[in-house]
């Protein structure tokens, strides 16, 4: 019965909030000339109500974005649309980074997958430590 709008900031989550009740009249910001993207508008949390009991909660953008326990031979479990390609990868411990045969990075060149979101893998797993296979 109630749900949370969370994402990075200047995405629209107020405007999406807003479509959902225009009544509610929550404040936006300009989208801006030199980026063309949102600017960072909310900088509390506000719970709305949308009726028959069901509430939203406006959230601030989020900025950075941090991973706790995951290592980077889970990473490709969270990216569910790498579910379909990752088994037929030549090799069964493929990363998708660098290997031949990763069908993963030949969906990414035949547009089967988002190529910002193959990028956004890449900029994760570079991101996360080595996990030591003992535990």
């Amino acid at each position: 019965k109630v749900t949370a709008v969370m994402g990075q900031s200047g995405v629209g989550k107020s405007s999406l909030v807003n479509a959902l009740n225009p009544h509610l009249a929550v404040r936006i910001g300009e989208v801006s000339e030199r980026t063309q993207k949102g600017m960072h508008t909310t900088t509390h949390s506000e719970l709305f109500p949308l009726g028959n009991g069901t509430f939203v909660v406006d959230t601030p953008g989020i900025r950075e974005l941090g991973f706790w326990d995951i290592f980077k031979r889970e990473l490709p479990a969270f990216f569910v649309d790498f579910a379909e390609l990752a088994p037929e990868c030549q090799f069964s411990d493929c990363t998708h980074i660098h290997e031949p045969g990763c069908q993963v990075i030949a969906g990414v060149s035949r547009g089967e997958i988002f190529a910002e979101r193959y990028e956004n893998y890449c900029n994760i797993y570079d991101s996360l430590k080595n996990a030591s296979y003992e535990t």
